[in-house]
């Protein structure tokens, strides 16, 4: 091993950098002469503020071994140094630092779980309480809470090294936008291709009435449909005496065709008097709603 007293005057700066030339923090760096270490030290990782380490006066090459993070090290390279040079930049590149300045604000995670979970209970709720077919809303409130969780959480991830993407890792914020509007429009793409029903030729058996406000009756819905399409609609002798009397809720109520709109409407009935039965079609002139006894 060298004298210590040797360790004079001649001094080695050494930057310890990331893959994208920032300054790399806690890393511990130690000069060998021989393969025994000589001296070490740990790095600030401050921008112009190197590692200075002392060498020996009579030695021209060393080797430099690095160590990131230094307590328990997963980074570990060894480098070859010209002390002439009196400095180093001893690049790690299986490290990415946050960009200094360019940080998100420390609830972006947060937010991002938040808008996650806040979408999932919509669509729990949609699927207990709401069930039907899929709307443009719902696609839409899909869509846009899928966007902001990729938003809030791409964007920190970007700030903690985490997504290296080109052109935009440097700035968080830029990848958190984009990368939150690019799921929105993808999102929202598929869930129209997927869930909506679209045909370019209108349906011709597609029937739609507007009941109102206020609840009407079965017998008051039926007799639309017969005005409406020209079709007769009975009960048969399963159902109750006053099934044409039982309370329907209010407002639009839709079908692809006859039968479809008069199924549809026994999940639509008010009150605790619960209705159950098929609907047969005869021809498409005339239907029978058989009930369940």
């Amino acid at each position: 091993m060298p004298d210590p007293s040797e360790l004079v005057e001649q001094f080695l700066n050494i930057h310890v950098v990331d893959r994208n030339q920032r300054p790399i923090p806690g890393a511990k760096v130690a000069i060998l002469i021989n393969g025994t270490p000589v001296v070490s030290g740990v790095t600030k990782g401050a921008v112009g503020a190197p590692l200075t380490l002392q060498t020996p006066q009579t030695v021209k090459t060393v080797s430099l071994r690095v160590q990131y993070p230094a307590e328990a090290p997963t980074v570990d390279r060894l480098f070859t140094v010209d002390l002439s040079e009196g400095n180093f930049n001893a690049s790690l590149t299986e490290v990415v630092m946050p960009s200094p300045g360019r940080t998100v604000p420390p609830w972006f995670p947060i937010a991002g779980y938040f808008a996650g979970l806040v979408t999932l209970l919509f669509f729990m709720y949609v699927a207990l309480f709401q069930a039907g077919p899929a709307t443009f809303a719902h696609i839409f409130v899909g869509a846009f809470g899928a966007a902001l969780s990729a938003a809030f959480l791409g964007g920190d991830a970007s700030a903690k090294g985490h997504l290296p993407i080109p052109f935009l890792n440097n700035n968080p914020v830029a990848a958190s936008a984009t990368g939150g509007i690019a799921v929105f429009i993808i999102a929202l793409l598929l869930g129209s291709t997927l869930f909506l029903r679209k045909s370019s030729v209108p349906n011709p058996d597609y029937i739609s009435i507007n009941a109102g406000p206020a609840p009407v009756t079965l017998g008051a819905l039926i007799a639309k449909v017969k005005d409406k399409k020209g079709v007769n609609v009975v009960f048969s002798a399963t159902c109750p005496v006053n099934v044409s009397q039982v309370l329907v809720t209010g407002g639009e109520h839709k079908g692809d065709s006859v039968k479809d709109f008069l199924e549809n409407l026994q999940y639509m009935i008010e009150g605790p008097q619960a209705l159950s039965y098929t609907v047969r079609s005869e021809k498409g002139l005339r239907y029978v709603l058989e009930c369940s006894k």
